[in-house]
């Protein structure tokens, strides 16, 4: 069970137009283990606000996963389902949004040295602006069902040392919009380099192409890096960047982000914990049949210290700033 209290300004009832509003949500959730191999979660989060501006919702959030093992294969399936009306920064007000999501995969080990790991995955989003005031649907948005596979051949070059090279392949289908497709090529390697450093990098190339509109392929570099510094027992130090490439909530539309983040774990007092992460991202929305026709740059900060009560009761006091500017003043914000 989580209860959450938030109180914010700047949050965007639509484009242009920021509140100052209490934000209560009340999380129960009850996880059920179906035999020894598939479990069923579900959490419904109640969403109550203070300002007429937005509207109370209900979300849903559920998934069904197992896995098995056959000889040397590692199989896994989920199904999840997701209900949320939250303000986005994309859109800049509350947008209600459906998400049904299917993934499987599969591991491969060939000896003890080289392994494949497969996978293919269903997504269907579908999207909708709601006026609070006249409960009117805005209908600029656009649905996406998306299919895509990534799969991997790794090598493990020593015990503390593994890489791996990957390719994918996607399809979307926009309602309404111009259908797209995309292709992936990339290469990846974990370091355990100390007892107390460990590295992650990944990086590779996009090709994708809009169907019925631009026949101009856009090629994307995409890339993934991360550090982990462990000082002391209690202490973690980590800096991550990575740059992908998503479907947009605007017809005819992708955005491109780049983002790097510089956080710190720290436990005080033996009963505290403490969380400092400080970032900045740009994102730049490329349209099929134009150039860029929006960029955002965003910077944040967030804090919090939690702190075990007892041992099913934990309390947690937190602090979020972001700044976000944008080259459509509407959706600017702090």
């Amino acid at each position: 069970l989580t209860y959450r209290f938030i109180y914010g300004d700047g949050i965007q009832s639509e484009p242009g137009e920021s509140e100052k509003v209490a934000i209560q949500q009340i999380s129960p959730g009850v996880l059920f283990g179906l035999g020894t191999r598939w479990t069923l979660d579900y959490t419904p989060t109640m969403s109550i606000y203070s300002s007429s501006k937005f509207d109370d919702t209900l979300g849903h959030f559920v998934i069904l996963s197992g896995n098995n093992t056959y000889e040397n294969w590692v199989l896994g399936l989920s199904q999840s389902y997701s209900y949320s009306s939250d303000p986005l920064v994309e859109t800049g007000t509350q947008t209600e949004q459906q998400i049904y999501a299917t993934a499987l995969t599969a591991s491969y080990h060939f000896n003890d040295k080289m392994w494949m790991d497969l996978g293919v995955n269903q997504t269907f989003r579908f999207a909708d602006n709601i006026d609070s005031s006249t409960n009117a649907v805005d209908d600029n948005l656009t649905d996406s069902r998306e299919w895509n596979t990534l799969d991997w051949l790794n090598y493990q070059f020593a015990p503390d040392l593994n890489a791996g090279v990957g390719a994918g392949f996607g399809y979307v289908d926009m309602q309404p919009g111009d259908n797209m497709i995309y292709e992936q090529l990339l290469a990846r390697a974990r370091w355990h380099a100390t007892e107390k450093i460990f590295l992650n990098v990944s990086g590779g190339v996009e090709f994708r192409q809009f169907l019925q509109g631009s026949e101009d392929v856009i090629i994307n570099p995409l890339y993934g890096a991360g550090i982990e510094y462990h000082p002391f027992e209690h202490t973690i130090l980590a800096v991550n960047a990575d740059r992908r490439v998503a479907v947009s909530y605007f017809e005819n539309q992708i955005t491109e982000t780049s983002e790097v983040v510089v956080s710190l774990n720290q436990r005080l007092l033996e009963r505290l914990n403490l969380s400092l992460s400080y970032g900045y991202n740009s994102t730049d929305y490329v349209a099929s049949s134009d150039s860029t026709d929006r960029s955002d740059e965003n910077s944040f900060f967030n804090v919090r210290l939690s702190c075990p009560i007892r041992q099913r009761l934990t309390l947690a006091v937190f602090y979020n700033w972001n700044d976000n500017t944008s080259s459509e003043s509407d959706f600017a914000y702090t």
